[in-house]
């Protein structure tokens, strides 16, 4: 793991929130919710990048942060599933938290896979 990796998982997270808030009109903030997730990411990767004897400590703390997410946004995924199996309609704030939670879920998987 790599101080790159936090920073791009950060900038996929904030393009995440800033474009759903901007795709739906701006209408609620919680749209924002991913990008507020992405700049608590991208302080760690600051951090990282000041110090790499802390890369270690702040690829975990990125790893938190990305399973809150997957725990946070699962629902989403589930309603984007459904939609796709034909069940149902599916809304814009369902779509995002299933993007979010695949972000996440490829972060932590990442995370595992280098055994950090």
């Amino acid at each position: 793991m790599t101080a790159t990796s936090l920073i791009v998982f950060a900038a996929s997270l904030i393009g995440l929130g800033v474009g759903s808030y901007l795709l739906t009109g701006r209408k609620s903030i919680t749209a924002l919710i991913p990008a507020f997730a992405g700049a608590l990411v991208g302080i760690f990767a600051t951090v990282a990048v000041l110090s790499s004897g802390l890369l270690r400590g702040m690829a975990w703390a990125s790893a938190v942060v990305a399973l809150l997410g997957v725990v946070a946004t699962s629902r989403g995924l589930q309603a984007c599933i459904a939609a796709v199996l034909g069940k149902r309609g599916v809304g814009a704030a369902a779509i995002s938290k299933a993007l979010m939670c695949g972000l996440c879920i490829s972060f932590v998987a990442a995370v595992a896979v280098q055994g950090i």
